[in-house]
């Protein structure tokens, strides 16, 4: 097994490099298989798990809405798993939607468009007994309309108090009348009111509405929910993190992912197959500081740091502290360069070098921009255009403008000098000119080196 191992190592090494497989992770699985293959299990146990891989690979192949759905409620118990699967989902181009008491599920369910609807049991303190009686009721009598809609019809021995908040806090009733803090102000009520028309409904009460062949409840219904602002996106992202275990309507992070694209060498998911003491580069929402005094006596911190796929830990000596500590605050949306830290029966943690908030991660690592401008369509007006844009971003940074011809030569048009202070701004405003292809940011790529702590 061993020599016949030995032969196949170049063949899974090609054909990992044709796919895009990086030729570190593929020797790393391959010597894993390699070891494995002097102590395997018997050909018969090993032939099951060879076609069971097989039918799995098949189905996120071809099936990948519905298969990402079944491996999510087959791990909804688990938030941490479904942290990571959604981020699965987002790379593979799958939309997860939010939770929606007129469209969700017990579990998690492929859409016929290809997206993936939430399952509602795997909100906080929804249990499956509640969901069952959500979704009876919406077979039974159609979409619910508001939040008193709702109680007048679920059974609210399942549906208490707990679940509708969380239900709330969830975005789930966002399909129905009013906004989160409306709802979440007329919990009370509206719980009130479906006892109410239940006990009726039990005893065999027959009002005179009902004589009159009008829905009493639908007249017990207050005709608009009372004024009350609306939660923040902070605010309303926060509470859905609570119930939810991560972010779905939207996250902190959204309008800053071109830049983890262009600036982050990894992503928290990647960390366990990082080498101890690797250089790392890591963009994140800042969820919680703790501070402590090291052996000096003077302040470090222990952070956690959250992307789009999972959180890690932060080490932050004193040395670095000292100079950041106005940066490294709660819900700040940083940029950490660091090196991982792996330790056995330990999750990686990562020991920081310098953090620098995300918005000024352009002025930070980039350190020349070149424009490029097709010469099919090339009009004077937007040399003038971008000069005048340029011009009005003064900086440190140097740029430089080509001119591509349809035969593929390139011609270098000079700036007189013009520099730039890059930012988020100048490069979308630059986009809008040239197209997103055209500009290109040049600059540092390497984590910086993270000094001794000194003890």
């Amino acid at each position: 097994v061993v020599e016949q191992m030995a032969t196949q190592r170049e063949d899974f090494l090609t054909g990992c490099a044709a796919n895009g497989i990086p030729e570190k992770t593929a020797v790393k699985v391959f010597d894993q298989m390699e070891f494995f293959s002097g102590y395997g299990f018997n050909k018969p146990h090993s032939a099951c798990y060879a076609v069971l891989a097989v039918r799995t690979a098949y189905l996120k192949t071809h099936f990948a809405p519905e298969f990402m759905a079944a491996t999510l409620t087959s791990e909804m118990d688990n938030s941490d798993r479904v942290v990571v699967l959604t981020g699965e989902c987002r790379r593979l181009g799958i939309r997860v939607l939010p939770p929606d008491v007129n469209e969700g599920h017990v579990g998690f369910r492929a859409t016929p468009r290809g997206d993936i609807q939430f399952g509602l049991s795997a909100v906080k303190n929804v249990g499956r007994s509640a969901v069952k009686s959500i979704v009876a009721a919406r077979r039974e009598h159609g979409s619910f309309e508001d939040i008193f809609d709702v109680t007048s019809r679920v059974d609210l021995r399942l549906v208490n108090r707990r679940v509708l908040e969380s239900l709330v806090a969830a975005g789930a009733l966002d399909a129905l009348h009013g906004h989160r803090a409306q709802q979440y102000q007329v919990v009370s009520a509206a719980l009130d009111l479906g006892q109410r028309m239940q006990q009726e409904r039990d005893s065999g009460q027959t009002s005179l509405m009902d004589m009159l062949e009008t829905d009493a409840g639908e007249d017990l219904r207050p005709r608009k929910l009372p004024e009350a602002a609306p939660w923040s996106d902070g605010v309303a992202l926060a509470k859905e993190k609570e119930v939810l275990g991560m972010y779905v309507s939207g996250h902190p992070l959204a309008r800053y992912e071109k830049e983890l694209q262009m600036f982050a060498t990894a992503g928290t998911a990647d960390l366990p197959d990082m080498e101890d003491g690797e250089p790392v580069r890591l963009g994140g929402i800042v969820t919680h500081v703790k501070t402590t005094t090291d052996r000096k006596g003077e302040l470090m911190a222990f952070v956690t740091l959250e992307d789009f796929s999972g959180s890690v830990e932060l080490v932050v000596f004193s040395s670095i502290y000292a100079k950041k500590s106005e940066v490294i605050r709660r819900d700040a949306a940083v940029i950490v360069d660091g090196k991982v830290s792996t330790r056995e029966d330990e999750e990686p943690k990562v020991i920081t070098a310098d953090v620098v908030t995300l918005a000024g991660a352009h002025s930070k690592f980039v350190e020349r921009m070149t424009i490029s401008i097709s010469s099919v369509g090339f009009e004077d007006t937007m040399l003038e255009s971008l000069r005048d844009l340029l011009l009005t971003h003064g900086g440190r940074c140097p740029v430089d403008i080509v001119v591509k011809a349809a035969s593929g030569e390139s011609v270098m048009i000079s700036t007189g000098g013009i520099r730039v202070e890059p930012s988020r701004e100048l490069q979308d405003r630059l986009e809008d000119i040239v197209g997103e292809s055209g500009v290109a940011l040049t600059g540092s790529v390497a984590p910086a080196r993270v000094p001794d702590p000194g003890f």
